[in-house]
């Protein structure tokens, strides 16, 4: 069962990102407007928190998977099509496909994870690195300066809002009745599948005419 309300913002989230991709990716340098900083930070921000909410109505972890490997083609592509130092080892997919492994709708073990991670990622955040995997969690890398990184620790507080949100939104059905057109749900439906045509456009995109 689809949760208008949830399809209309992610669609929100969608149409958002591909604008600020419009920028990001066309320049040459990482400074952008303030406006077109806002919106990335607003789509990002929606799609972590609908990420966690729509936890709530899953019943296998086949999406998690399938978001998961998706991230993993988007590093492989990445690398190949720019450089090593700006490749995406841990974007948007990756952090999305783990924690929806990782978390459920258990409350009690999503406050804690909530609360772990903020505190966790308070005492690292600092920290300078040349590992990867470390930096996946939290911390500075040197010498790389991924396209898209999601550091696991800084995001996954907003996740498990998400994760709560969803709780509260499924036990109260809450859906506030929005109608929305068929462009709308079908963009919602396959946001990811249209995230993935987005990337790598963007990628081919930026070799061609930016590097």
């Amino acid at each position: 069962m689809r949760n208008n309300l949830i399809d209309f913002l992610r669609f929100v989230a969608f149409i958002l990102m591909v604008i600020h991709h419009l920028f990001y990716f066309n320049s040459k340098s990482k400074f952008l407007p303030n406006s077109v900083e806002l919106l990335g930070v607003i789509s990002r921000t929606l799609f972590i928190l609908l990420s966690g909410i729509s936890l709530n109505y899953r019943k296998t972890n086949k999406k998690s998977k399938k978001v998961f490997l998706y991230g993993l083609i988007i590093s492989v592509l990445s690398n190949v099509l720019i450089n090593e130092k700006e490749m995406i080892f841990f974007g948007v997919l990756h952090f999305i496909g783990i924690s929806s492994l990782i978390l459920d709708n258990d409350i009690k073990k999503v406050i804690l994870v909530l609360i772990s991670s903020i505190i966790i990622n308070n005492f690292t955040k600092n920290n300078i690195t040349n590992n990867i995997l470390q930096s996946i969690f939290s911390g500075r890398i040197i010498g790389r300066i991924p396209l898209d990184t999601f550091q696991i620790l800084e995001w996954l507080p907003l996740f498990c809002i998400g994760v709560l949100l969803g709780i509260y939104i499924k036990e109260n059905n809450i859906n506030y009745n929005i109608n929305i057109n068929k462009f709308v749900e079908s963009v919602s439906k396959n946001s990811l599948e249209l995230y993935m045509i987005n990337i790598i456009i963007s990628l081919i995109w930026y070799k061609l005419y930016v590097l």
